[in-house]
């Protein structure tokens, strides 16, 4: 009997410790450097935040990390949108580093490229 994407993903998200505790998400730079340097199990986030999709799985990790008026300051390249004031650049920022890290650590996405995840947060920049 072949078991589907659904179940395998909510068998990996009950095994998850009970004792994993959310962190708040940095609203600065510097509270997202905090993070970044406290951050030590990519395991456990891993099956928090593993969804459906690659999309939406990154669009929850940043969400643990970064609060929405963190994320609009930040795009990937560091050019803005519209032409005008630059933004901060994120694709070398160790969050990326994290990141992979933490998808290397999921049932679904733990292929995943480097440069299949950049497109994806380009998008979500």
């Amino acid at each position: 009997m072949m078991t589907s994407l659904h179940e395998i993903v909510t068998s990996q998200q009950q095994m998850a410790p009970e004792v994993f505790m959310r962190f708040s998400p940095a609203d600065t730079d510097a509270g997202l450097m905090k993070l970044v340097k406290k951050f030590k199990n990519p395991g456990i986030l891993a099956s928090h935040i593993e969804r459906q999709t690659l999309s939406k799985t990154i669009t929850e990790f940043m969400g643990w990390f970064m609060t929405d008026d963190l994320v609009v300051q930040y795009s990937w390249t560091g050019r803005s949108s519209g032409g005008g004031k630059s933004n901060k650049i994120f694709k070398d920022h160790p969050l990326v580093n994290i990141l992979l890290d933490v998808l290397s650590q999921t049932v679904l996405y733990k292929y995943s490229a480097r440069p299949i995840v950049a497109i994806v947060i380009k998008s979500f920049f």
